[in-house]
């Protein structure tokens, strides 16, 4: 067989505690390739890495951005001190999940802040079913504009993206390790893919959820735990009502503030 003849030494690092990913791959040049003829480089490491994002203390929602080798809740949240509940479109309930998905988004509770890490190959698309009403999607290894989902068929109306911290707010940014409502009006699918290499700058993620209609009223409802709940009212009935529309109410003893009608 050739043998490789390498003269290159790598140094990677990495630094930081939240929200960065990080890939390596290294290939042989066709000419380091003694005794065959090669293409213009030969793959010769992949590395796998891990995706790590905080999580508050209490429920959040979270998916899987990599592709492990292990999709049991616990090997992905050891530290979750619930199970991972998973939300029916159909029957409007939640159940009980031993084993994750990617493309799939879950509600789960910690015991207090701490910083998640998923271990896994890179995953930059996804195609996700969704069904008419609320679902719940997960997101990929790297950050995606929420304009960047295509939804099919094309004719398949929905809503924005509404992400939880203490409370609901619409997303611009589907950011890793996250889950994220939305709202769609008949059974299809959502397709989910990395745009290229997209760097998305500090700035830009945190207005994530900044977005909101105009021409509103708000009201922001908070209580002594800390969640926070900001509410629209207006005259007359809007032209898109999912632009409107409040997701579901998480898991038992989650903060809620809504509208009764």
């Amino acid at each position: 067989k050739p043998t490789p003849r390498v003269n290159r030494v790598y140094s990677v690092q990495a630094a930081g505690d939240s929200g960065f990913t990080a890939s390596l791959s290294l290939h042989y040049l066709g000419s380091e390739v003694i005794g065959a003829p090669l293409p213009d480089s030969m793959l010769i490491l992949a590395m796998r890495f891990a995706v790590r994002e905080s999580v508050a203390g209490g429920w959040n929602m979270v998916s899987v951005p990599v592709l492990p080798d292990d999709y049991r809740k616990i090997k992905l949240y050891p530290a979750a001190v619930s199970n991972a509940f998973r939300f029916n479109s159909v029957t409007s309930t939640y159940g009980a999940r031993d084993t994750l998905a990617t493309g799939e988004g879950y509600w789960v509770k910690f015991g207090e802040d701490t910083v998640s890490a998923i271990v896994g190959a890179v995953h930059l698309a996804e195609t996700v079913k969704v069904s008419p009403g609320w679902n719940i999607v997960g997101t990929l290894t790297e950050p995606v504009p929420a304009e960047a989902a295509v939804f099919l068929p094309a004719s398949l109306n929905h809503g924005p993206f509404y992400g939880f911290g203490k409370g609901y707010t619409a997303a611009d940014v589907l950011m890793p390790m996250k889950a994220y409502w939305v709202n769609v009006s008949d059974s299809g699918s959502m397709v989910l893919s990395v745009p290229g290499s997209l760097l998305v700058p500090n700035a830009a993620l945190s207005a994530a959820g900044r977005t909101r209609p105009e021409g509103y009223g708000t009201i922001t409802i908070s209580d002594a735990a800390g969640g926070i709940q900001e509410l629209r009212f207006g005259r007359g009935k809007p032209a898109a009502p999912n632009q409107y529309r409040m997701p579901p109410p998480g898991p038992g003893g989650l903060f809620d503030a809504r509208f009764a009608t």
